[in-house]
């Protein structure tokens, strides 16, 4: 890029730096973190060696526990949470919303729209630590 545009690599990343407060490599690590946080969300299942390549996040030329274990410190740095310990809460909030999905169904042939005595209140049932189910 810095080629075609004429300018030095330099130039960029101190653009960039300023511009975003961060460098270009600090900016693509978050945003990979950010996507590998979308994808265990969205699909807990799958698993998560697969998905820290899939965010392009695995290193190279270091075997799989490698970049599992560089991933989870770059991870709990970012969120404060690790990898695992999120995937955990990725499943729960699955869980919580097939939950609600067959409650929801199950009320609307109820058709009284009370609360089931014993269940949890619906905001713990649609809430993970980091995202809201709507």
């Amino acid at each position: 890029m810095s080629k075609q545009l004429g300018i030095s690599i330099l130039h960029i990343e101190t653009a960039f730096d300023l511009y975003k407060g961060k460098t270009a490599n600090q900016a693509l690590l978050e945003y990979r973190l950010n996507r590998l946080c979308d994808l265990m969300s969205k699909d807990p299942s799958q698993e998560i060696g697969e998905q820290i390549k899939d965010c392009g996040l695995s290193a190279k030329v270091s075997p799989w526990v490698a970049s599992f274990a560089e991933t989870n410190v770059q991870f709990i740095a970012c969120f404060g949470i690790d990898l695992i310990e999120y995937h955990q809460q990725c499943f729960l909030a699955k869980a919580a919303r097939l939950q609600s999905q067959n409650h929801s169904t199950s009320a609307a042939d109820d058709d009284n729209g009370e609360e089931r005595v014993g269940s949890p209140p619906r905001e713990t049932l649609l809430m993970t630590r980091f995202h809201c189910v709507p």
